[in-house]
């Protein structure tokens, strides 16, 4: 799960609600995340912006920059390849990754 207000990404086993491991975002508002294979992406709306972690350490791997006039992302997932994202005012979007 991300956070804003501590700009950290956790991973916490279901089972005991424990956070195995955290690591800091790229800025302050995630709003959403999907696996492609191993590595995680997660949106931020305040950069307007899709940023490829690696799980195992944190780094971004990768940055998807959308223009200032796309619809900000407020919500993310990934499926067969494609990256669907959200808006705040009901248009959906889609990237082929």
């Amino acid at each position: 799960m991300a956070t804003p207000p501590a700009r950290t990404l956790y991973r916490i086993d279901p089972k005991n609600w424990i956070v195995e491991q955290k690591f800091s975002t790229a800025a302050n508002r995630p709003h959403g995340m999907g696996w492609e294979g191993k590595y995680l992406w997660l949106t931020d709306s305040n950069l307007n912006a899709f940023f490829k972690h690696d799980p195992a350490t944190g780094e971004i791997v990768e940055k998807i920059q959308l223009a200032d006039s796309d619809p900000l992302p407020h919500g993310m997932t990934i499926w067969n390849g494609v990256m669907w994202y959200c808006d705040d005012v009901g248009v959906i979007c889609r990237l082929k990754l």
